[in-house]
């Protein structure tokens, strides 16, 4: 594991999760480390993961009493002014953005780590951001394409690998990036909350709320606007379990909006039993919940339980998911995606929908010219299906075995 300022460590998924829990523990606790010879390996293991400016944060100005040794405070302070000099001219972009959308009267909702940098975290450089998410109106997304192509950003390649790459409007999302001061700065437009097309087929959900109860705040000089804390807690835990309980920032961000949100609990249970997203919430909720109980209320969980047999899945599931780095693979992260269907009836619809997803879906799946390709591929794509999900289920296993060993 290489990690950049001439340092690498090498670490066993055993020693990744000890690492973990250490920095969860001491972000729950505002603790020291218990050893001083972990605070090398915590520093380095935090700054692989983006986490460095928050740990020096944390460290200098909540845990006071802690005092750093010069090396670990040099590694961290080092990683805390390279991410502010990322976001001043991320933010700039931002705010050019934003502007461009307002003028051209485009509503937007800013969705995951800009929005939570700037409304959850005491210091928007402690949330490193990648990209910029936003969620626009179907209508808009023409309009929101030319904007962004004016601004300099260009369509970004798809990666061979992902899940329908064929035509965006299967997927609800498209990505631009723009070369600006020597670094990508990349934007995200999505018309759909859930990008992942055959999951939508059982997981509904509904957009109308979000924008009904979004909430206003500060973007540096620009005024946007992103989801209730509510929904912005439905929506982290979402993104996490889409990408198989591997995000270690995902947790983080979680637990920045349990200490920092005012969250009206009733009302998350709500939204996350009509969204059919129960499951999605349940696990990460649980998760935080074993090493501060009083963050999460126990009824809460209780409200979002599910049945025994998913339960006892779901938490082998996320406590081998934290032991991998982020997006271990899509296949690890199907298996997360498959357990968090609301309903176990729901598998048989899916599973329908994967054999037979419909003539115009084949067409442009397979890019096909005739009827008697059409006819064809109706024949064929049930054993592509049939295949790939074994050629999955293989692939899973022998990462199981190699994990285990």
């Amino acid at each position: 594991m290489s990690l950049g300022w001439g340092h690498s460590i090498t670490l066993c998924p055993r020693k990744c999760i000890l690492m973990f829990l250490e920095i969860l523990e001491l972000l729950l606790n505002d603790a020291c480390p218990v050893a001083s010879q972990k605070w090398d390996a915590l520093a380095t293991w935090a700054c692989h993961h983006g986490l460095g400016p928050f740990l020096f944060h944390h460290f200098k100005n909540q845990t006071k009493a802690c005092i750093l040794p010069r090396t670990v405070e040099t590694r961290l302070q080092q990683a805390y002014y390279s991410a502010q000099a990322a976001a001043l001219v991320q933010e700039q972009t931002w705010i050019e953005l934003l502007n461009a959308f307002k003028t051209a009267g485009i509503l937007v909702l800013v969705l995951k780590g800009v929005a939570l940098a700037y409304t959850v975290y005491p210091d928007p450089v402690l949330r490193p951001m990648g990209d910029m998410d936003l969620l626009i109106h179907p209508d808009h997304v023409s309009q929101a394409a030319i904007i962004l192509k004016q601004l300099g950003f260009e369509p970004k390649p798809e990666p061979l690998k992902r899940i329908n790459p064929f035509n965006t409007r299967w997927t609800g999302e498209s990505s631009f990036v723009r070369k600006l001061q020597g670094a990508v700065v990349s934007v995200d437009l999505h018309w759909q909350l859930l990008t992942i097309e055959w999951l939508r087929h059982v997981v509904k959900v509904d957009l109308g709320p979000l924008w009904e109860h979004a909430i206003p705040f500060s973007l540096g000089q620009a005024v946007a606007r992103t989801l209730a804390c509510e929904d912005m807690l439905l929506h982290t835990c979402l993104h996490l379990s889409l990408h198989g309980f591997t995000h270690f920032r995902g947790y983080v961000d979680i637990l920045q909006l349990l200490k920092r949100g005012n969250l009206d609990w009733q009302l998350f249970v709500q939204r996350a039993r009509t969204n059919g997203l129960r499951l999605t919430c349940y696990f990460p909720l649980w998760w935080i919940a074993q090493y501060c109980t009083s963050i999460v209320p126990k009824e809460v969980l209780v409200a979002l339980r599910p049945d025994p047999l998913r339960m006892a899945l779901g938490k082998w599931l996320i406590r081998q998911g934290v032991q991998r780095e982020p997006d271990a693979g899509h296949t690890w992260n199907h298996v997360v995606q498959m357990l968090i269907v609301n309903r176990c009836v729901d598998y048989g619809r899916l599973l329908v929908w994967l054999l037979f997803p419909g003539r115009t879906w084949l067409q442009e799946r397979y890019n096909l010219q005739t009827l008697w390709q059409q006819w064809l591929y109706s024949l064929l794509h049930p054993l592509v299906v049939m295949w790939e999900g074994a050629s999955s289920l293989g692939t899973l296993f022998k990462q199981l075995i190699h994990h285990c060993h």
